[in-house]
């Protein structure tokens, strides 16, 4: 199963019912534009720590498809945490 399908199942049926709405917004923003564009095609059973650890490296340095330049450590940290919660 692809990382992408997992995070829709677990949007879905774990946080949608669960989360406050501007939480599920939230999530669901990261994952469409940051997590989903990047990693979204590993397998799941792919999504080694070097791979994690890798994607959040690039987020840090050039994780801003405008300008090129790296997130926010906080917009950092709020993937992290979807990554985390996700994996679950």
């Amino acid at each position: 199963m692809k990382y992408q399908h997992w995070l829709d199942i677990w949007l879905k049926n774990y946080v949608k019912p669960s989360a406050k709405a501007r939480t599920y917004i939230r999530y669901e923003q990261l994952v469409r534009t940051h997590i989903a564009p990047k990693i979204g095609d590993v397998d799941l059973n792919a999504l080694t720590p070097i791979v994690l650890q890798s994607f959040v490296t690039d987020l840090l340095s050039s994780g801003n498809d405008k300008t090129g330049k790296g997130l926010s450590a906080n917009t950092v940290n709020a993937i992290i945490s979807v990554l985390q919660n996700s994996l679950r």
